[in-house]
């Protein structure tokens, strides 16, 4: 996004990293970037993060890539009921604190219109794809992908897109100890889609965005 021309904050928890990568974006002359630490979890510290980028950057918010998530391996008869709570604060309630901090500025000029992009994995609903002690983390990237029908149809009269990116297995910067060999998603293919789908012209929308490698996803259109 920054090297086309965007204008990105940065939020998350984590000044120190957040920091770092906004160090990385920032371009020779004028910033590109910048990093505003608030915790997903807490409205009022996101409304004033967005106020801050605003007043940063001086011009109101477009778009939102909503790319956090909490993944806690839990089997169910476990009874770890903090983390399963843990996933729903974060996954769920999360992104509906950004979507609901953004939202004021993405719908005050139709003409203008905006972008919501909500990036998570690939809800496994069943069969052998349904991983044991991720039956929480699915069912939040269900339910993603149910609010996220219902931001569309609603918004759309503002002239605001929702967008789905949904990856397979992506590569961390530490190699995954499941991974098995496995092919893994890079970060940057994931970046690019959304990308992709945030360039459009204003009469095009990409709903959703599924990415996966080839040997991953026979059954699966992109």
């Amino acid at each position: 996004l920054v090297r086309s021309g965007t204008l990105v904050a940065l939020v998350d928890a984590r000044r120190e990293p957040l920091e770092a990568l906004a160090q990385e974006l920032r371009g020779a002359e004028e910033p590109a970037a910048v990093a505003v630490p608030a915790d997903l979890k807490d409205l009022r510290a996101l409304k004033k993060a967005v106020a801050q980028a605003e007043s940063h950057f001086g011009v109101g918010t477009w778009g939102l890539v909503n790319c956090a998530g909490l993944l806690r391996s839990h089997r169910l008869l476990d009874l770890q009921a903090d983390g399963w709570g843990e996933q729903v604060d974060v996954n769920c309630k999360g992104a509906m604190n950004a979507v609901a901090a953004v939202l004021p500025s993405l719908t005050k000029d139709a003409a203008r219109g905006g972008h919501i992009v909500h990036v998570f994995a690939k809800p496994a609903v069943g069969g052998a794809a349904a991983c044991a002690g991720l039956s929480v983390l699915n069912a939040t990237h269900s339910f993603l992908e149910a609010w996220t029908h219902g931001l569309r149809t609603e918004l759309a009269e503002h002239g605001v897109k929702v967008t789905t990116v949904q990856a397979g297995r992506v590569r961390e910067e530490a190699p995954s100890e499941d991974a098995k060999g496995e092919e893994e998603v890079n970060v940057g293919d994931v970046a690019d889609a959304v990308v992709f789908a945030m360039v459009q012209p204003p009469r095009m929308s990409v709903n959703q965005v599924m990415v996966d490698t080839v040997a991953r996803s026979p059954d699966h259109s992109t």
